[in-house]
């Protein structure tokens, strides 16, 4: 319980005492956010248990990079109302069971799930606004039975806002910011699936990065533009959203969008542009040069016998009949086939240590979103095991889709007797 102790020294002091009945000699890596008491080089958690365990080198999760990336590169006014007003089109609805059955109704396809926005999760906001996006005509069709109604069937709170959020749909800015975001957001997503693979080597990494900036420098903004000018019939709503609420003035919305581009551009190069530490994974990719051999014996020196290192991957270049292969995955289990770890060790080892390296710390945080979400109000009382059954349930809920739930009841039934009748007769 670290509630009340969450200073660096006290994370510190729990994280080691967790991690000792295991062999620490092991202890290769760690991955944390960018919070202060987690991040700091001299005094922070990391550096606390790297004075320790030596190996346990410190990862900046690439996730919480990205994010912090994105959430810096879109602070202008314009784009935080944006953002605001695509939270309360889903609030506005979610909020209200009548408003969702109305929403519902025009589902011609099927009830489409409203997306949610999060502060502190950008993928969350970008699900969102691909939803707006998507559902654009059920959500004006919406807003258009409500804002029109006469009588009491609607408040006039109601009325009103749904008279504001169709203008806003029906702008010509808004639209075209919803498209430029839909496309920053799907390249970013791609990138974080990707920076999260185990399975690439530091140079596809690095060459993913650019790819994405490549990407975003590429996205063409008049053409935007105008696309979303022709799908307005309302000639007099094409410029409500190019003022700026606050200073009054008028935005030019392709000004806007480059410099929402340059300034996200410039966020993940500098968040995401040096994967220097992980230099080493170039041992993998090419000829064991002295620089990745220096820097591979600096860091994990203790664990590897380099002239051997060295050796091995001698031998494995020379015995294969193809290319050595950059990915750690598919060369760990090219190994594990043909069982040739033990006659090549310090390899063996060396790609063991890759698969192992911790890129984010999102699996861990997972687990305590799932748990607000398990433990509600008709949980109070459920106690640790059930609650981290419920919880591992929730995280792998692909795995658990996929189970034969009457297996399950047979094999509940069969461990001993029962006094509930689950056999239906």
């Amino acid at each position: 319980d670290v509630s009340g102790k969450t200073t660096a020294a006290e994370l510190a002091t729990v994280i080691l005492e967790v991690v000792e009945p295991f062999d620490t000699r092991k202890m290769s890596g760690q991955a944390y956010d960018e919070a202060s008491c987690m991040s700091g080089e001299k005094n922070g958690v990391p550096a606390r248990i790297q004075a320790k365990y030596p190996h346990a080198v410190f990862t900046h999760c690439f996730g919480n990079r990205l994010n912090l990336a994105v959430k810096d590169s879109m602070g202008f006014s314009k784009v935080v109302e944006f953002f605001r007003v695509c939270g309360n089109l889903e609030s506005y609805f979610v909020g209200s069971p009548r408003r969702m059955e109305v929403y519902e109704r025009h589902c011609t396809n099927g009830t489409m799930p409203m997306g949610s926005t999060s502060a502190t999760r950008w993928a969350y906001t970008g699900g969102l606004i691909k939803h707006i996006l998507n559902t654009r005509e059920v959500l004006i069709e919406s807003f258009k039975e409500i804002a029109s109604s006469r009588g009491r069937k609607w408040d006039s709170e109601s009325r009103l806002k749904a008279g504001g959020y169709l203008r806003k749909l029906e702008d010509s800015t808004f639209i075209y910011l919803l498209e430029l975001f839909d496309r920053i957001f799907n390249i970013l997503d791609n990138l974080l699936w990707m920076l999260r693979s185990k399975a690439l080597a530091v140079g596809y990494h690095e060459m993913t990065v650019r790819k994405a900036i490549c990407l975003l420098k590429d996205i063409q903004l008049e053409p935007l533009l105008n696309a979303a000018k022709s799908e307005v019939t309302n000639s007099v709503l094409l410029e409500t959203f190019s003022v700026d609420d606050v200073t009054g003035e008028r935005v030019d919305p392709v000004e806007l969008g480059r410099e929402v581009l340059e300034r996200t551009v410039e966020c993940v190069e500098t968040r995401l542009g040096s994967l220097s530490q992980f230099k080493w994974y170039a041992l993998l990719d090419r000829d064991l040069s002295p620089d990745t051999s220096a820097l591979v014996k600096s860091v994990y020196g203790d664990l590897f016998d380099m002239e051997q290192l060295t050796r091995d991957m001698a031998l494995h270049r020379a015995g294969s009949d193809k290319d050595f292969p950059s990915n750690p995955l598919l060369l760990y289990k090219d190994f594990a086939n043909y069982r040739i770890g033990g006659q090549l060790p310090e390899l063996d080892r060396l790609l063991r240590l890759s698969l192992t390296i911790p890129l984010t710390s999102v699996s861990c945080e997972r687990s305590f979103s799932v748990l607000r979400q398990v433990k509600s109000r008709l949980k109070t009382k459920a106690g640790n095991k059930r609650l981290s059954n419920l919880a591992l349930i929730s995280v792998n809920r692909d795995i658990a889709s996929r189970l034969d739930l009457s297996k399950l009841v047979d094999r509940f039934v069969s461990i001993k007797s029962r006094r509930a009748e689950f056999i239906y007769k």
